[in-house]
């Protein structure tokens, strides 16, 4: 007897969207892991150029090594409401579970995303004040230093454009 092949149902239109989203998405999520290990791989933030898309990299590269590190540990007691790893967790759950619904809430994904940018916007803030006070300290002339240090930093062109060397 001939067993006749069942047809397979196509997924709906609604629910390939939601695949390609999700898709997207954790792309994009997999793409700032991999942009931030590479960027913070050197233990003392070494950054090769300025870093055209933040501003605060040039300012945190031209301080002396030992004042790079007590920049990031005082970032660290700053946090003054920013949500640790959980709640951001949650922020990224709640993503999820919109890019899963049967119906897309676009809505409530724009206020996570909102959550997000003032958690982004408090750090870079918090990074400010703390940068600032640092500067704050500094006699007359580690600032003229400083600014001559800051000055090379942004007259370096980065590394992946460097010309090779002539043979």
């Amino acid at each position: 007897m001939a067993q006749t092949p069942i047809p397979r149902a196509r997924p709906s239109r609604k629910l390939r969207w939601a695949l390609g989203l999700s898709l997207a998405m954790n792309l994009v999520v997999l793409g700032l892991i991999i942009g931030v290990s590479y960027r913070f791989k050197d233990a003392d933030m070494r950054f090769r150029g300025p870093q055209t898309h933040s501003y605060a990299t040039a300012y945190v590269r031209a301080l002396p090594a030992s004042e790079r590190r007590a920049f990031r540990r005082s970032l660290h007691g700053v946090g003054g409401g920013l949500p640790g790893p959980a709640q951001r967790r949650a922020h990224f759950e709640k993503v999820l579970n919109a890019l899963r619904a049967e119906n897309f809430d676009a809505q409530q994904v724009q206020g996570v995303l909102d959550t997000q940018a003032e958690a982004a916007l408090g750090i870079q803030k918090a990074a400010q004040r703390v940068w600032l006070g640092k500067v704050r300290e500094m006699t007359v002339s580690d600032r003229a230093a400083y600014a001559d240090r800051l000055e090379e930093i942004l007259e370096q062109r980065p590394r992946a454009h460097r010309k090779p060397p002539r043979d």
